[in-house]
């Protein structure tokens, strides 16, 4: 396989099945107008992404990232031109059918935050060992920002707390 990692699935090794994990970019959500693709890395750099209709550009520092592309038309083949100072990749997607009538309501929900977490990742191999705030305050953060800015009508979260000390320190939404 022409992979970086491989997950296996099964307990006996002569028997397990193998898939491949891509490094991405990948098209990990769509909507009706708008595409997200993920990666978990890229070549350290500008790093272009571009639609018909849509460009952004970000700065890579090897590591994993995400990027939403907006402005897409509804029920569409497209492909998202990435390009790195290494050369470029189509990564093709359909975006959704638009829901019929009027928008009635908007709901937003944040969840599986898992508050007190210090590793992420398959298996949890990646962490932060030194920073002055934990991963999952900062996505909360985020997450809470762009939940404000899209303007839901009501909104709704599941915070875990993981460990007993962040259930002490009183670690919660309302910290972000």
């Amino acid at each position: 396989m022409s992979t970086a990692a491989l997950m296996t699935w099964g307990r006996r090794r002569s028997t397990s099945r193998r898939i491949a994990l891509s490094s991405g970019p990948v098209v990990f959500a769509v909507e009706d107008t708008t595409v997200q693709l993920t990666w978990r890395t890229l070549p350290v750099g500008p790093v272009r992404f571009v639609t018909d209709r849509s460009r952004v550009e970000v700065e890579s520092d090897g590591g994993p990232g995400a990027v939403v592309l907006d402005r897409l038309d509804p029920a569409t083949d497209g492909a998202v031109v990435v390009q790195t100072t290494e050369g470029s990749l189509d990564v093709p997607f359909r975006t959704l059918a638009s829901p019929p009538g009027a928008e009635l309501f908007r709901f937003a929900t944040i969840s599986d935050v898992h508050l007190g977490k210090s590793t992420f990742g398959l298996r949890h191999t990646i962490s932060e060992p030194e920073v002055d705030e934990a991963h999952p305050i900062r996505c909360a953060r985020s997450a809470l920002v762009d939940l404000t800015a899209w303007g839901p009508s009501d909104w709704s979260s599941r915070a875990t707390s993981s460990t007993p000390t962040t259930r002490r320190r009183g670690h919660s939404l309302r910290t972000c």
